[in-house]
């Protein structure tokens, strides 16, 4: 038995998972999946026994359904649907849902969570699975409860759920365990999560459901609007929103980038304008300077010994959002602290979940990813009891 020191200083017997093993002639090897169900992309990966190239292990789609009215069926995902924004035949609605970092409906959470694993896998391969959730900070438990639900009636044998910014940690490769404060600020489709911690677990955290990438296309849409007079439809702001964050801010900025970009004007006709990096950091502003102020409020709320800390350790910017042109230079400005935006800040999340899965060791550290003793023991109970149905268990 080993022993592991969970947040709030209990003690709790674990059983160190078993040993890789070869397998009896009737056994079926383990799949491992982690899975980043966000509001603007799912990604996935998975583990069996052969090594996977990175480039090809983690498999990314926008969270997003076509849904037909007549039939009540959903008839397309991911990419597909993606390309029917705003071209959807009549009786057809373009869906999105994962809201603000979470998934409400448990009855679409499962026919979404199946048809996503089965881009990848098939049946037998999901069912008696383990499964790695990333969630936002202080979800709800009636969220949880959802994603628990769709994720069993896949039948799927256990499932572990991490909050989103220990996830990106790990993934960005912190030692987290060490007494050193860190910080982490990962900046999804739906929400801004940030979170300080140390000795392996969130000591501090704040989840605004106003600041995601999606209200960032909202803000710019009406920006548009506002000044120029022009519909821009979502995928064009998504393209802009790329195309100008390759250019970093600095002090010292003396690019004169201009961009162009098709919409309809008021009066529905085509209308095409050219805007500056200027008029993009005009329209940002607003909202960079609410992150900002979240990220003060988690740092004004922590114990001066993290805060001293983050002199030397910094803050992290991962997810889609950590790209927005001027984040981390408004944030160093402001906060006068070393920030740094993590190297492909979209997949932190997911490599930590696979670090967590395939890392025997961290697996068995897990109980520190959990915010109660309570938690913990309802995860194990329920896993114990998923396993128990198994009657060709493995491990």
């Amino acid at each position: 038995m080993l022993q592991t020191t969970l947040n709030r200083g209990s003690v709790l017997p674990i059983e160190k998972p078993a040993e890789p093993r070869i397998l009896g002639i009737f056994e079926r090897p383990r799949i491992n999946i982690a899975l980043d169900f966000g509001t603007a992309n799912t990604v996935l990966a998975t583990l069996v026994e052969e090594e996977i190239p990175e480039e090809k292990r983690f498999k990314s789609n926008p969270s997003v359904f076509a849904f037909d009215a007549s039939t009540k069926k959903i008839t397309a995902i991911g990419e597909k649907a993606a390309r029917m924004i705003g071209k959807s035949p009549k009786g057809t609605s373009i869906e999105w849902p994962v809201l603000d970092g979470v998934v409400g409906d448990p009855q679409v959470a499962k026919e979404i969570l199946t048809m996503v694993l089965g881009l990848e896998l098939n049946e037998k391969q999901i069912a008696g699975a383990r499964v790695f959730i990333g969630i936002p900070c202080n979800t709800p438990e009636v969220y949880r409860n959802a994603l628990e639900e769709a994720v069993f009636s896949n039948r799927a044998a256990e499932i572990y759920m991490v909050e989103q910014p220990l996830a990106a940690a790990i993934g960005v490769g912190l030692p987290i365990e060490d007494p050193e404060g860190r910080m982490i600020i990962d900046l999804g489709g739906g929400t801004v999560c940030t979170a300080e911690m140390a000795l392996g677990r969130i000591v501090y955290s704040d989840c605004n459901n106003t600041l995601g990438g999606k209200h960032i296309d909202r803000a710019l849409k009406s920006f548009f609007r506002k000044e120029f007079n022009m519909n821009v439809d979502e995928r064009r702001i998504e393209d802009l929103k790329k195309l100008v964050s390759k250019h970093k801010k600095t002090k010292e900025e003396k690019v004169k980038e201009t961009f162009s970009i098709d919409g309809t004007g008021t009066d529905g006709l085509p209308k095409s304008i050219k805007v500056t990096l200027e008029d993009m950091d005009r329209a940002l502003a607003p909202l960079i300077g609410k992150i900002v102020e979240a990220a003060k409020k988690v740092i004004s709320r922590s114990d001066e010994a993290v805060v001293a800390d983050l002199k030397d350790t910094g803050i992290f910017l991962t997810g889609g959002g950590a790209l927005l042109r001027g984040l981390d230079f408004a944030l160093g400005e402001e906060l006068g602290l070393p920030v740094k935006v993590a190297e492909n800040p979209l997949l932190c999340v997911i490599k930590g979940l696979y670090c967590l899965m395939t890392d025997h060791d961290a697996l068995v550290r897990s109980a520190h990813y959990f915010n109660t003793l309570e938690e913990w023991k309802k995860t194990e109970d329920a896993n114990k009891k998923r396993r128990s149905n198994h009657w060709w268990w493995p491990f």
